[in-house]
């Protein structure tokens, strides 16, 4: 099986106008990639051991013009340092293991994010951003702040963190069961998650 991942990049120009570089976030590093500003296959600058990216590379496809390459990051329900998945999910791997999430989550969990509430519930879970405002600052309306919610504990690793749901599932998976994926199997189970994911949300409509 050959793989041939695709990232959406922006292009930044000059002040002539010109385009200088291209850049990308890796889901699995959490982080930007920049390279030169002519699409098509490149070989990964990921420096994390476990990218599979490291071994296939990927092919950037160009979806806009940016200012900054800040401009790719995604969006983050919270401000403030961008906090690795990665990282918290290798140091609760081993209770992850024991009990299956109960120890990261518990059944019922409501707790103040920066400037969000973030809530669960045995099968659901939400976000209320901007709930709790900086001093000075006016308490937003509840019904014009935006709710993030969903049902399961990776939908809302997705949201908290601004990950693909594919890259969460591969990333629970390894530390739930201990496994280490080689680079085929994490990118084929995540993109069948994130194939399931798209017909699922087909059927709602």
């Amino acid at each position: 099986m050959s793989f041939d991942p695709i990232l959406s990049s922006v292009v930044t120009h000059d002040r002539d106008g010109r385009p200088i570089q291209q850049h990308a976030w890796c889901d699995w590093c959490e982080d930007i990639r920049s390279h030169s500003p002519t699409p098509g296959h490149r070989c990964a600058h990921c420096t994390r051991a476990d990218c599979p990216y490291r071994r296939f590379g990927y092919t950037l496809a160009p979806a806009g013009k940016a200012a900054t390459p800040e401009a790719v990051r995604p969006a983050r329900i919270f401000v403030g340092a961008r906090s690795s998945l990665a990282h918290h999910l290798g140091t609760v791997a081993p209770a992850m293991r024991n009990a299956f999430l109960r120890p990261l989550l518990g059944p019922n969990l409501e707790r103040r994010i920066g400037s969000a509430r973030v809530a669960a519930r045995t099968g659901l879970w939400w976000i209320d951003p901007d709930v709790f405002p900086a001093e000075g600052e006016a308490k937003a309306r509840p019904r014009m702040r935006p709710v993030v919610t969903g049902s399961d504990v990776a939908s809302l690793l997705a949201a908290l963190y601004g990950l693909a749901l594919g890259v969460i599932a591969v990333r629970l998976l390894e530390a739930v069961t201990g496994l280490k994926l080689d680079a085929h199997a994490k990118l084929a189970i995540a993109a069948e998650v994130e194939a399931s994911q798209a017909r699922q949300a087909e059927g709602d409509r």
